[in-house]
């Protein structure tokens, strides 16, 4: 064959294929570009609610002043208005509808937080399996995590006690580091102890996974839930950031695999024998089992327990040292609680539960920086009626304002009093309402109702058992900084900067834990 003809074959596929495939990529764009924008518009028979006097978009007000949008839709409206978020319109119910969700069974809560963070694209796989696998995940920390309560705990003391030294060292003078990355991956260690088991919680590729994956992907929910959904569909395979997310995927499938394969030949053995497969000790493990080794993603699923999991307790952990280094009257009675209660009878089933200051502590640390100032946050798969007839629509996403901030539930709610919730459950007949797992209209931190946090119990016992370690072997203060950032807003969502600084040394602990 000829160069000459060659030359015309190729000449004669591009100008006779190209076009067609030119038009095929457009029309997908279009076609794609017009989906977004119909799940972004506007629900009908609901107040938008905000900013427009101030020359705002609806999106962009809720984005840049999210409480004010919030505040502003409660006053004026005594029922439903939505607001236009990131990623399409909400819902936002006042909250006295709460109780009206406790056990709504096609209220979900997966599926809102899948959707509001990109569940389906490359690169937010670990959403993805949560969207897909919800039962799957939801079954292993429900039943399989919480039975296992008493052996994680004891693997967490363990682990923590390893951890503590390796992260935070032993120097004797003060130091200052940024508080939010170093909790990063101290938490991220902790907590792949009971996600993953002692293979792989000290391995440095998977810790660096773990920690930096769940803040690249938020950064690219972020940025996603800014652009138009055009822009966001054109840039999505050019921005670094969300070609890091797909790198982490595939290096998360090489790490994690192996592990994987081993739990799903343990499962498939014993059914195959007929029987029932072995106590697993780790979250893979149980997922695995609850899903009888049926093949599916599995590391992805570490993904999105690492995104739900770990972002959270850092973001508790690392807003609890500075609450305490904000009001540092409060160390010597943590302080004093640890040692009387773990020198009494070492690490029971029974230790977290007497640490009640501690408990009240951390609850009030959350009622002052809440996640998100609404709560229940929910996908509706049919049709609700509410109580004062208003019906809210299948396929509609709904929130619940929380009362975290109301004077008539916490008076002067913008004082922090560590002592809040301890007093409250030191009233007759409220022991149980007020402890920090405790979920309640009052007090939404971990939700309400069937769709509440399943994990809530391991996050809080990971919290004080990792303040345990922190308090008695470092001392801490705020640094003598000209410029040091704490909480940041965005929407309603409450984040710590993740450029504010702590000061620590090494202490000598009271006792040996």
């Amino acid at each position: 064959m000829s160069l000459q003809t060659v030359y015309q074959a190729l000449y004669h596929v591009t100008v006779v294929y190209l076009p067609v495939v030119a038009a095929a990529v457009i029309l997908a764009v279009a076609y794609h570009a017009k989906k977004q924008a119909d799940i972004e518009r506007p629900l009908k028979g609901f107040p938008l609610v905000g900013l427009e006097e101030e020359g705002l978009s609806p999106k962009d007000s809720w984005m840049k002043h999210g409480p004010r949008v919030m505040a502003k839709g409660l006053k004026a409206h005594q029922g439903a208005f939505q607001v236009m978020t990131g990623t399409g319109p909400k819902i936002m119910l006042p909250n006295r509808f709460t109780e009206e969700f406790r056990k709504n069974e096609v209220a979900n809560l997966i599926q809102t937080q899948t959707r509001d963070n990109f569940a389906g694209w490359p690169g937010f796989d670990g959403m993805t399996f949560l969207s897909n696998h919800e039962r799957v995940v939801v079954d292993a920390i429900r039943i399989n995590l919480t039975q296992s309560m008493g052996a994680v705990t004891d693997s967490l003391v363990e682990e923590t006690r390893l951890a503590t030294p390796a992260v935070f060292g032993d120097e004797k003078e003060w130091q200052t580091i940024s508080i939010k990355s170093r909790a990063g991956y101290y938490i991220s260690r902790l907590s792949s102890r009971v996600f993953l088991g002692p293979e792989l919680c000290r391995d440095p590729k998977w810790l660096e996974i773990a920690q930096s994956h769940t803040v690249n992907l938020f950064q690219a929910s972020m940025a996603m839930r800014q652009g138009s959904s055009l822009r966001r569909l054109l840039t999505f395979w050019l921005n670094p950031l969300y070609k890091q997310l797909r790198s982490q995927v595939r290096d998360t499938r090489r790490i994690v695999q192996p592990v994987i394969e081993e739990r799903k030949a343990e499962v498939r053995k014993a059914l195959a024998a007929g029987g029932k497969p072995e106590k697993m000790t780790d979250l893979i493990g149980w997922m695995v089992a609850q899903a009888r080794a049926v093949d599916m993603d599995y590391a992805a699923g570490q993904l999105g327990m690492s995104v739900v999991g770990i972002h959270t307790t850092t973001e508790a952990l690392s807003q609890a040292l500075v609450d305490l280094c904000q009001h540092p009257e409060v160390f010597q009675a943590l302080r004093e609680e640890i040692v009387r209660e773990v020198k009494s009878e070492g690490w029971t089933r029974t230790t977290l539960p007497r640490m009640r200051l501690m408990d009240s502590f951390l609850k009030e640390s959350q009622r002052m920086h809440p996640a998100s100032a609404a709560s229940v946050n929910r996908y509706l798969y049919g049709d609700v009626t509410l109580s004062d007839g208003t019906v809210l629509p299948k396929g509609s996403r709904i929130w619940i304002a929380g009362r975290f901030s109301d004077p008539d539930l916490y008076p002067e709610p913008e004082t922090f009093d560590a002592y809040r919730f301890l007093k409250l459950r030191n009233e007759a007949g409220k022991s149980n309402k007020w402890q920090h797992t405790s979920m309640t209209p009052e007090h939404l931190g971990f939700g309400y109702g069937d769709h509440g946090c399943p994990g809530r119990f391991l996050a809080s016992n990971e919290l004080k058992i990792a303040l345990c370690f922190l308090l008695l072997n470092y001392d801490w203060k705020l640094p003598d900084l000209q410029d040091n950032p704490t909480f940041i807003h965005f929407g309603i969502g409450n984040l710590l900067h993740p450029m504010c600084c702590l000061s620590y040394r090494r202490r000598k602990a009271e006792i040996e834990l």
